[in-house]
């Protein structure tokens, strides 16, 4: 059976790589104008319209994230939880292909990931462009793409100051799968997203077999615009229908990934849960502060209050490194100088799920420090120190290593 599964996996892997060669070969074979082929942070393929202006793009790039992490934890916390152990991991191996096709009218992306020793979606939608004006553009996407809620889990995981993300990833699914619209106004500096979804995990899988449904909408403001200093808030508001089954899940671990969960609540016989985010960033030059807070609210009401929240800054070194806005959906980019840069990062996250009950917290915090050492916009690595506090329960530490590039 293991031999089954492995050469299916393989004869997977082998018809998703043809099928993106033949589809970029019929682009190129069907176009006027000649193609020009560059490569920085991936292969990226252009071809020009009649007045030589780029409108079809095709790109292949990829990430390999390995983490090496050392855990201790107290004796009480132990106790409770069980042991936690040192170890190493890829924490993503990704391969994808994104472009724009038709002359910019036709966007999508592939996107797999095989961490683990196992193939997962991470991203597959193809967004045809509504309309554009001087001032405005409209996409509708379809597939499977990350929830526009919660501007750090919008940001790409290649560009994270610190390894991993804080704890509002935990009150809902970082990816999902259905529909969504979107839309940038005034040159970039007003967005909208509207997203009908599914119940599903980041891996496209349904949660469960129910007729539960979410709906996302989020709008963000740019104050500030300018290069040198920019300044982004925003809402959201996810309504999350539970359908027939009812339950919702909220399980929460410090940001070491191989740590146990420290936290998990599972609520039944809901109807619905609301989720409300607000969200800020701040870039001027080489300093970046970001902060975040949600809350969710049950029905039936419950009589406990769940939130959480961060605070975050960061700051290169070097003159000629930073991080620059880029829009809405994507967050920001890292721009790094040809001799490398040097960034620290602080956080402190909070997460809070009520009155504690005997023998079991509901309230978790840690403050992580960071160093990250670009050698170049590909090829990085980041070190992390974390003490959590598991509330009336114990503490833990965790030096996290991760050696990040991208291709």
């Amino acid at each position: 059976m293991s031999f089954i599964n492995q050469r299916t996996a393989l004869l997977i892997r082998y018809a998703f790589i043809a099928s993106l060669i033949l589809s970029t070969t019929k682009v190129l074979f069907s176009q006027k104008n000649a193609a020009a082929i560059t490569y920085k942070n991936g292969l990226k393929i252009t071809i020009p319209d009649s007045s030589n202006q780029i409108k079809t793009k095709i790109i292949f790039n990829g990430r390999i994230h390995y983490d090496v992490s050392f855990i201790h934890q107290s004796e009480q916390l132990s106790e409770v939880l069980g042991s936690a152990h040192n170890g190493q991991e890829f924490r993503r191996i990704f391969i994808a292909n994104t472009g724009s096709l038709f002359y910019g009218n036709l966007n999508y992306k592939v996107q797999l990931n095989f961490s683990g020793g196992k193939i997962g979606f991470r991203d597959i939608y193809i967004e045809p462009k509504l309309f554009q004006t001087k001032s405005l553009e409209a996409y509708l996407r379809a597939g499977q793409f990350k929830d526009p809620f919660r501007f750090e889990n919008l940001l790409s995981s290649n560009n994270l100051s610190i390894i991993e993300r804080s704890y509002l990833q935990s009150f809902a699914p970082l990816r999902n799968t259905g529909l969504m619209y979107h839309m940038n106004a005034l040159n970039n500096r007003f967005a909208f997203q509207l997203a009908y979804l599914g119940n599903t995990d980041d891996t496209a899988n349904e949660i469960s077999d129910t007729d539960g449904f979410n709906i996302t909408t989020r709008a963000t403001y740019l104050i500030t615009a300018k290069k040198e200093n920019t300044i982004h808030v925003g809402i959201s508001y996810s309504l999350r229908n539970r359908g027939k089954d009812g339950t919702y899940t909220f399980k929460v671990k410090p940001p070491v990934h191989l740590m146990p969960n420290y936290i998990s609540v599972s609520l039944n016989n809901l109807d619905d849960v609301q989720l409300f985010n607000v969200e800020t960033a701040w870039i001027r030059q080489r300093l970046m502060v970001m902060a975040e807070m949600i809350t969710a609210k049950m029905s039936p009401s419950i009589d406990k209050n769940y939130y959480s929240f961060y605070g975050q800054v960061s700051y290169f070194l070097n003159r000629n490194s930073y991080h620059e806005y880029n829009n809405s959906l994507l967050g920001i980019k890292d721009i790094i100088g040809k001799k490398g840069a040097i960034e620290i990062a602080g956080r402190y996250s909070l997460a809070n799920f009520g009155a504690d009950v005997a023998g079991k917290s509901t309230m978790v915090q840690d403050f992580t420090l960071g160093g990250n050492f670009y050698f170049n916009e590909q090829f990085r690595l980041m070190l992390d120190y974390t003490v959590a506090n598991l509330n009336t329960i114990g503490t833990s530490s965790g030096l996290n290593l991760r050696m990040q590039l991208t291709f």
